[in-house]
């Protein structure tokens, strides 16, 4: 008796119950549901035909639709039964998806606490060199890198790149201080920076983290964590979604890092 969901429906219906669907209905009970809100009242055989379900279907389906409080069984002969209108039940289950996201949140956050100590276990010691392509990756590291420092953090950046991310990691550079992670900041001369940019890097130079500036962009942009694994943007000019990073733990090419970052700093100047 069933058809698809094209076949029987104008394409308004079959959105409501697609809608339906996302909100975490099985296609047959949005179809029941749906259908009952436009039928009012009705018993199972008239269900059946309007959703074009079988009739046993409709008896299967319809105490889990009971059970979420989206329809109400009236004593009758035969017995009939009434959706409750479509705006209290679509808060019904919007309701019942937070509470499913929040407790997906719970066991993802477990889930990636056991991967991180795992992690920790399993990291191979021979060098690795990933290239990172997408922004969204990049930030993901960036924010990784400052989330697990646990001695230092060298950084140089370019005056544009630090005014985009400074806000955006700034509450992690706060956790690392108070970590007792050492935060060295290469970039630009701060010359018509967003007010707010500028109130970053005043907070951040008084509560621990050595600024020094540069009076030219820098050659590279590079980012090295506790001495033991560096990220380079692989073009210091192009934007974070134009240009892929490299990041690995090789121990010649964090020397060659350490090496330019020394150099960076000892020619850069401290704010007047």
């Amino acid at each position: 008796m069933s058809a698809s969901l094209g076949d029987t429906l104008s394409s308004s219906e079959a959105e409501a119950i697609l809608t339906l669907t996302q909100l975490g209905l099985t296609l047959n009970q949005s179809r029941i549901y749906w259908n009952l809100i436009k039928l009012g009242t009705a018993n199972a055989k008239e269900i059946s035909k309007a959703a074009n379900i079988t009739r046993q279907d409709v008896y299967r389906v319809m105490p889990t639709l009971q059970k979420a409080g989206l329809v109400e069984k009236i004593i009758a002969v035969p017995t009939e039964f009434k959706a409750v209108p479509i705006k209290l039940g679509i808060s019904l289950l919007l309701k019942r998806k937070t509470l499913e996201y929040a407790q997906l949140r719970k066991s993802a956050k477990k889930l990636s606490t056991f991967s991180d100590k795992h992690q920790e276990k399993t990291i191979p010691k021979e060098s690795e060199f990933i290239l990172i392509p997408e922004r969204e990756a990049i930030l993901n590291r960036i924010k990784i890198a400052n989330q697990k420092a646990r001695k230092s953090l060298d950084i140089i950046t370019s005056k544009e790149r630090f005014s985009r991310a400074a806000l955006e990691f700034f509450d992690l550079r706060m956790k690392a201080l108070k970590r007792g992670v050492k935060i060295r900041l290469i970039t630009e001369k701060p010359t018509n920076m967003h007010a707010s940019i500028e109130k970053v890097l005043d907070v951040e130079k008084r509560v621990g983290v050595e600024i020094k500036y540069l009076s030219m962009p820098p050659p590279a942009v590079v980012q090295i964590i506790d001495g033991e694994e560096v990220l380079i943007m692989t073009s210091a000019k192009s934007d974070m979604a134009e240009s892929p990073a490299l990041w690995s733990n090789n121990p010649c090419l964090l020397a060659l890092a350490q090496s330019y970052f020394l150099t960076m700093w000892n020619s850069s100047t401290y704010a007047e």
